[in-house]
């Protein structure tokens, strides 16, 4: 196996003939999967910026709220 940012390189023993001594292998070469993990772990960190609220947006809203409340006492 060996990864690079371009692609990923697998190289699997498919089948051994100890009479003959060959051996059979199977080559996969997958594109940019590197990349794949990289949005992936992109995608989690704005997920996780996006769940936590702004601590100032959440002052703000209950300074309006005390606000409100006072207008209507």
């Amino acid at each position: 196996m060996r990864t690079t940012p371009l692609e990923d390189l697998y190289i699997i023993l498919a089948g051994f003939d100890s009479k003959a001594g060959t051996a059979t292998l199977k080559v996969i070469i997958n594109p940019l999967i590197v990349w794949l993990w990289i949005g992936f772990a992109i995608l989690i960190v704005g997920t996780l910026i996006a769940v936590f609220p702004d601590p100032r947006e959440e002052r703000a809203m209950a300074r309006s709220r005390v606000k409100e409340a006072l207008a209507r006492a």
